[in-house]
C-alpha cells in the first residue's frame, strides 16, 4: 500500500488539473481515480447492503415527514454515501447548502464526499468555509453512521472538518497545509481515537516534507484498551513499540489504530459508515 500511496502523491505533484475534477462521468461510475481508472460503487456484503438500504429508506421517510429539516437531509446524504452513491450524496448535501447556507455540517459532509470522488479543490473550498462557520463556536458531537461497540460517538463536527481538510490537502501533495490542519486537530483532540488519527497523518505529512517527528513524549506500547471506543483489530499497525509518530501521542491508556480508516480512505470509500 505504501507504494500505491507514493504513486498517488507523485501523480498529484506532477499532473495538471485532474480528470477526476473535470470529467462528466457516465452512469454507474462514481469517480475517476488519480491513475485515470473508472471507479464504480463498492460492492458491499449482502447483509450490509440490505441494512444500509433499509437505513436509507428510513432516512428518506423521515425527510418526507420533515421536509426541509437539516438533520433529516444530512442523514439521507450520509446513507447514500454509505451505499456508494457518492454523487447522489453530494447532490443532497448541495440542496442542504441551498436551504441552510449557514449550517457547517453540509459543507463538512459535502467536502468529505468531494474527496471521495477526487474533487479536492471543491472539498477544500467547502471545508475551509466550514471552518469559518464554526470559528469561535462550541464544538458538537457528531453521531456515528455505524455506532462502535460501546455506542459512544468519538467524532466531533470541528474535528471532522479539520481532519478532512487536511486529507484533501495531503491528496493534493500540499503537505504543509496538511500538517497544519492535522497538527491543529491533534492539539484540540479530546479522545485517543482522534489523537491517533491526527498524529499518524501528521507524521506522514512531516515525512513527506522531509522533516522528522519531534522526539518528545514516550515511545511505548500502551497496555490496555481502556479509553478507546473504535475497534482495535488493526492495533499492531500503529501501536508497536517505538512506532512512527509515537511522539505525537501523549501518555494515556489504550491502543488504537487509524489503519482501517486509512485503508478505507485510499479505497475511496471514505468512512465506510463509521462516522468519518
Amino acid at each position: 500500500m505504501k507504494h500505491l500511496v507514493a504513486v498517488m502523491v507523485a501523480v498529484l505533484a506532477t499532473a495538471g488539473p485532474l480528470r477526476a475534477q473535470q470529467t462528466v462521468l457516465p452512469g454507474g461510475v462514481e469517480a475517476i481515480s488519480l491513475l485515470g481508472d473508472s471507479l464504480f460503487r463498492p460492492v458491499l456484503p449482502p447483509a450490509t447492503e440490505a441494512r444500509f438500504r433499509q437505513q436509507l429508506v428510513d432516512a428518506e421517510a423521515d425527510l418526507a415527514t420533515r421536509p426541509g429539516s437539516a438533520d433529516a437531509t444530512i442523514w439521507v446524504g450520509r446513507r447514500l454515501g454509505y451505499l456508494g452513491h457518492f454523487r447522489e450524496a453530494i447532490a443532497v448535501f448541495s440542496r442542504g447548502v441551498s436551504e441552510h447556507p449557514n449550517d457547517a455540517r453540509f459543507y463538512r459532509h459535502r467536502g468529505h464526499r468531494y474527496i471521495t470522488v477526487r474533487r479536492f479543490d471543491r472539498a477544500i473550498d467547502d471545508l475551509l468555509y466550514a471552518v469559518t462557520l464554526t470559528r469561535n463556536r462550541p464544538d458538537v458531537v457528531e453521531p456515528d453512521g455505524a455506532p462502535n461497540a460501546r455506542n459512544i460517538p468519538v467524532s466531533s463536527l470541528q474535528s471532522n472538518i479539520r481532519y478532512h481538510l487536511a486529507l484533501a490537502y495531503y491528496l493534493k501533495a500540499d503537505f504543509r497545509n496538511a500538517a497544519r490542519w492535522w497538527g491543529e486537530d491533534l492539539r484540540r483532540a479530546r479522545n485517543n481515537d482522534t489523537r491517533v488519527a491526527a498524529g499518524y497523518w501528521l507524521y506522514l505529512s512531516l515525512r513527506r516534507m522531509g522533516q522528522s517527528a519531534p522526539r518528545t513524549g514516550p515511545c511505548r506500547t500502551p497496555r490496555s484498551a481502556t479509553g478507546w471506543a473504535r475497534g482495535t483489530g488493526s492495533t499492531g499497525g500503529v501501536t508497536r513499540r517505538c512506532r512512527p509518530g509515537a511522539a505525537f501521542f501523549p501518555p494515556g491508556p489504550g491502543p488504537a489504530s487509524g489503519m482501517s480508516r486509512q485503508r478505507r480512505t485510499w479505497r475511496g470509500g471514505g468512512d465506510g459508515g463509521n462516522g468519518r
